[in-house]
């Protein structure tokens, strides 16, 4: 999925590349008693993928994973928001 819009929503798994030299993607958390993953790829033969962090608690997060390829993962009633600018 490309970063098409400043704003998008996610309630359930979402892969997206982030290109280089991108100004840091902001993640709002709304945990709602679930929890966001956030995994990077590392190896795109192998689909190896390294989890950046989970996030169980609301919260703010500014991504900088340029160049990358980010897989937002909310589960158990969790959303994720992304904004960039």
């Amino acid at each position: 999925m490309a970063l098409n819009t400043p704003l998008a929503r996610f309630d359930a798994a979402t892969t997206f590349r982030i290109p280089f030299n991108s100004p840091v993607c902001t993640l709002l958390v709304d945990a709602n008693s679930g929890n966001v993953k956030v995994e990077v790829l590392m190896d795109e033969e192998e689909e190896a993928w390294l989890t950046y962090d989970t996030y169980t608690q609301d919260s703010i997060i500014k991504l900088d994973c340029n160049g990358c390829v980010v897989k937002i993962t909310p589960s158990g009633g969790a959303y994720a928001t992304l904004v960039r600018p």
